[in-house]
């Protein structure tokens, strides 16, 4: 075990062409530097980190760990500050059949105390995927559990491969999506209710994606759920609509290029309601297409939503991505393009695979996979308002064989200081397979 505990020195990098910039990148840890056998640290980070009270950063690997099928890391600031240490919190798998969980692409979400939740896509009942619960167990280690196994229903009716952002509501309950299962195969959304035991979480199927002809209301479901008041950390009342983004589906014939939508609870019942679909036939996608796979959709104070997509934009229907704003008008929604990516050098970058973040100052922050001055990928922000415009803050692969990351495709996330913390699935110091990074960004 103690080869994978591994710390990298801080690496403080101007990002600005000017004296003044005070901006660094940190890389935090680089993955599969562990001692043979290769990887026990983990393996390409996937999507997103989650920070926890407890002042942790968690993420997961898709690959490495104990038995290589990926598992959950752990960051945690040694005491004095400065250096960062990394650990596995949990590794899949372990249990025969992989009933432990498989194959996690999704975020994480931490509640009030400290423990962190997570889907899987595979492993579990029938190999369809399962929630669990990760608890600190007092003495800087983690108790897992699972809390539901998807597939238990013929047909996988309660859906099969967990993914996206868990919710919390003010009662404890949680609400997410899966990609697949359901009555049409093309995924759910979903209720979960805590009882007196982690691993007897009671399921609810709250809507079944593609219920309209030519999946009008758009299917598979990848970034879970989101609600007005989510950045605060304010819980969900339970009241209020629930929004998310399908890979496909919405306007046109099969299979669309996916839709924003929102779930609204009333009478029992949860009412789907397409607010935007991308892409409609015989455009050239100047509006976006292919909603972005990690990280919850943003508002602003007036309601307004804010995504990202990873390609279209500019008349092409192989371009590189949009960011996006949502506004309603009257009883419906409109959408503007704030940026198109890559439109001519792409230095601005490309492949938004993450949705932005949004400041307390309304600007947009994120990541792109490809692009910038070394065409590896950069952190942007995008000032909104009436003319909106992006910045490039960091472009990857500023060092020799790229040992500060490339290809960050992960949602930002901002402590309390405004720190950003994120993480690439390619570069970093490794020297027998750069298999990713961990990093903090300081604006």
């Amino acid at each position: 075990m103690n080869g994978y505990l591994w710390t990298l020195a801080a690496a403080a990098l101007a990002l600005m062409p000017t004296a003044a910039s005070a901006s660094t990148l940190t890389t935090l840890h680089s993955f599969c530097s562990s001692s043979p056998p290769a990887c026990t640290d983990g393996d390409t980070p996937t999507e997103a980190v989650v920070l926890t009270p407890q002042g942790d950063v968690l993420g997961s690997v898709l690959m490495g760990a104990k038995l290589d099928h990926g598992g959950v890391f752990d960051l945690r600031r040694k005491p004095g500050g400065g250096k960062w240490h990394e650990s596995l919190a949990y590794s899949f798998c372990r249990k025969k059949h992989c009933k432990d969980g498989n194959g996690l692409f999704s975020g994480l979400t931490a509640d009030a105390s400290g423990n962190v939740y997570g889907a899987t896509q595979d492993g579990g009942h029938l190999d369809r995927g399962v929630v669990f619960k990760l608890t600190p167990d007092g003495s800087g280690g983690w108790r897992y559990s699972t809390i539901y196994r998807f597939c238990q229903l013929k047909r996988c009716l309660d859906g099969r491969g967990g993914d996206g952002t868990l919710v919390f509501d003010t009662q404890g309950n949680i609400y997410g999506t899966t990609y697949g299962g359901g009555s049409a195969g093309k995924g759910v959304a979903y209720e979960l209710s805590p009882s007196q035991r982690d691993h007897e979480w009671t399921q609810k199927v709250l809507y079944n994606f593609c219920s309209q002809p030519n999946c009008a209301d758009g299917n598979q479901p990848l970034i879970g759920l989101t609600y007005v008041g989510a950045a605060s950390g304010t819980p969900y009342d339970g009241l209020s609509p629930l929004y998310g983004t399908t890979s496909f589906g919405g306007n046109g014939s099969a299979p669309g290029s996916g839709v924003v939508f929102s779930l609204t609870p009333g009478g029992g019942t949860w009412q789907e309601s397409v607010l935007y679909a991308f892409c409609p036939a015989g455009d050239p996608c100047a509006d976006g297409s292919g909603p972005a796979q990690a990280g919850p959709l943003s508002f602003d104070g007036q309601g307004n939503i804010y995504g990202a997509t990873m390609s279209g934009g500019t008349g092409q229907l192989d371009g590189k991505g949009v960011l996006f704003e949502l506004s309603r008008k009257g009883g419906t929604w409109k959408e503007s393009v704030l940026h198109t990516f890559c439109v001519d050098t792409c230095d601005d970058g490309g492949l938004p695979a993450a949705n932005p973040i949004m400041d307390a100052t309304g600007n947009l922050l994120g990541t792109a996979e490809i692009g910038g001055a070394h065409q590896d990928g950069v952190i942007y922000k995008l000032s909104t308002g009436r003319k909106p415009a992006l910045t490039t803050l960091y472009d990857f692969c500023a060092l020799a064989n790229c040992a500060d990351g490339r290809g960050p495709g992960s949602v930002l996330q901002m402590d309390a200081d405004g720190d950003l913390f994120g993480t690439t699935q390619q570069g970093g110091t490794s020297s027998s397979d750069p298999a990713g990074t961990a990093f903090e960004f300081t604006p």
